[in-house]
């Protein structure tokens, strides 16, 4: 199947974005029910059919590109909402609004058109800064998906042509309860002892972002306010 490409994102679907829209298509393209299985009770979790309504309702509607692709393919939602291309999208647009709005000099690098390894990078001037995004449903198995999925990768890209000497690992919380996002973003906070993990297992500096994310528009839990965090840690400013 053929993704629509992030040019065509761009110019037909993110452009004609609200905010609240954003928010219904970050929130629900890091809600992939293939991994509903890492948490055993499933009550609490957003029924993912009305999510699938909204997120095709919402793409259908700013583009005609889309709104082809999603009635000629069956899975158009598994394979462009729940595999990554919808959170890729989506935020390195926002970042790179967020870049030309401070004048920086800088070349963001997209790989956008299959899942790999890391989502994308950015260029700091000479510096590659590559940056890896994980969804967090259920935290259980945390370690072990930060080992397998990210210091494994980090290691072979470390053999291959790609030297990082930073990286960013981008951890986001979906599922923080509506009425306590700010203690639930406090406790989260704790999750930033995988910078020294990582950092052990690679020899390689590395920042952790934690953040909730709300399906409903808010602006300290938003994709805007991600990007604005991704830039200060990268650039400082």
């Amino acid at each position: 199947m053929l993704i629509p490409t992030f040019i065509t994102f761009q110019k037909e679907v993110f452009n004609k974005l609200s905010d609240k829209e954003k928010s219904v298509l970050f929130f629900w393209s890091l809600l992939d029910p293939s991994s509903w299985e890492e948490t055993e009770e499933t009550d609490h979790l957003p029924n993912p059919l009305r999510g699938r309504r909204r997120v095709l309702n919402i793409l259908k509607n700013k583009s005609l590109t889309f709104k082809k692709s999603i009635k000629k393919y069956k899975d158009f939602d598994k394979k462009f909402i729940w595999n990554e291309f919808l959170t890729n999208y989506l935020l390195t647009e926002q970042l790179q609004k967020e870049i030309k709005k401070e004048k920086l000099k800088v070349l963001l690098y997209k790989n956008l058109r299959q899942t790999t390894f890391p989502d994308f990078k950015l260029r700091k001037e000479l510096e590659i800064i590559p940056i890896e995004i994980k969804g967090m449903i259920a935290c259980s198995n945390l370690k072990d998906r930060i080992k397998d999925e990210v210091i494994e990768n980090i290691k072979k890209n470390k053999k291959g042509d790609e030297k990082y000497k930073t990286f960013l690992l981008i951890l986001l919380f979906p599922l923080c309860l509506k009425e306590n996002y700010f203690r639930i973003n406090q406790l989260v906070e704790g999750y930033y002892v995988y910078e020294e993990l990582v950092n052990l297992h690679t020899k390689i500096k590395c920042n952790v972002l934690c953040q909730c994310i709300s399906e409903k528009y808010n602006d300290k839990y938003s994709l805007s306010y991600l990007s604005k965090r991704i830039r200060k840690v990268i650039y400082g400013i």
